[in-house]
């Protein structure tokens, strides 16, 4: 994503071209894989042995998407040029933080500089840091998709019925794969994880785009 993201349709170009090349990945490898997987009787030990490495790139394609499309959303956030009276919590906390990060201030300094920041700067435009992107800490349990949600202003309660897929089907999985470790895996739990990848990066989409469409990254009247 090198175009800058300053428009709804480069927003959306950018989301739809992140989500397409990760579609076609992921239905080359479900297709390549598990076509084969338990259509005849019970699936062989070398057949099962494949799924092991399904888990770990839908793992990569669902941290990579996270990562990638807040990124995106971020990045388009921070150039509406925003008051920052019109900016919702979140992102103001942001451009508080890196207000207060310019100047070589600590402890109860900085905590007077962040109280001025807030009295003071109310109708300067803000900055807000995109650059960076978000951090998904390499490890993105639900707990942590939450946390990157929260911070962009958005609302996770939507995605709560899968924190056991993601946080025990996936993450926790990937994680014993990568060190490793012998786990069992499921050809259905495989396909489960398939159907639900694309329905979370779908999902992640289209309320990005509608969030950005209807200004709610903003407070309301702004």
């Amino acid at each position: 994503m090198s175009k800058t993201l300053r428009t709804l349709s480069q927003l959306q170009d950018a989301l739809d071209a992140e989500r397409v090349w990760r579609l076609k990945e992921l239905s080359i490898l479900r297709k390549k894989l598990l076509s084969g997987i338990g259509k005849i009787g019970v699936a062989r030990e070398d057949d099962l042995s494949l799924l092991r490495p399904c888990i770990t790139m839908l793992y990569a394609h669902w941290e990579g998407f996270v990562k990638a499309a807040c990124g995106a959303y971020l990045e388009f956030v921070a150039l509406q040029r925003l008051a920052n009276k019109e900016m919702l919590s979140p992102f103001l906390a942001l451009a508080a933080r890196r207000h207060v990060s310019q100047s070589d201030v600590t402890g109860a300094e900085a905590d007077r500089l962040m109280a001025s920041f807030y009295r003071e700067h109310g109708d300067r435009r803000g900055y807000i840091p995109y650059k960076n992107g978000v951090d998904t800490k390499s490890n993105l349990w639900f707990d942590v998709f939450r946390d990157i949600y929260e911070s962009l202003g958005l609302s996770w309660q939507g995605y709560e019925l899968k924190r056991m897929l993601i946080d025990t089907k996936l993450v926790s999985k990937r994680n014993a794969i990568a060190h490793g470790r012998f786990i069992d895996v499921k050809s259905d739990d495989v396909e489960e994880l398939f159907d639900n990848i694309i329905e979370l990066m779908d999902k992640i989409k289209e309320q990005l785009l509608d969030s950005a469409q209807n200004g709610k990254y903003k407070l309301p009247n702004h």
